[in-house]
């Protein structure tokens, strides 16, 4: 629905520039007149008209989209932390980050706390004992 109406809005502009540059006889004046109106008018014009339009619809959408993550997170809050690395990862990852003094580590594509590490390998070493 409101697609049709910023399409009929844009319809409406462009009957406006032909009909302008129909009146106008003068080919260069009408040239130039296209050049300026295409290269800084028209632009900034049919982008509000879009955002115009849309933006009311976008919105709810986002709003929507936004409580249902919210309602998705709240539901997962009752499952237990699963943890991000197994014991093979912290120890390689421990090693590799032996000499660095960074608090994230990154590895395999992610960056890792440094405290996260050591907290799954010191969890390990109390479950042995």
């Amino acid at each position: 629905k409101n697609n049709l109406k910023a399409t009929a809005a844009l319809v409406i502009l462009s009957a406006v520039v032909f009909s302008i540059s129909y009146i106008i006889n003068d080919m260069w004046v009408v040239l130039g007149l296209l050049v300026v109106l295409e290269a800084f008018v028209l632009p900034s014009t049919v982008q509000f008209i879009i955002t115009f339009y849309v933006y009311d619809d976008m919105l709810a959408r986002l709003d929507e989209t936004r409580q249902t993550q919210k309602n998705d997170q709240d539901s997962d809050t009752d499952k237990p932390e699963q943890p991000i690395l197994n014991r093979e990862e912290a120890e390689e990852i421990s090693e590799l980050a032996s000499n660095a003094k960074d608090e994230y580590i990154f590895y395999n594509g992610r960056m890792i706390q440094r405290s996260a590490v050591e907290k799954i390998l010191e969890n390990d070493m109390d479950d042995l004992f």
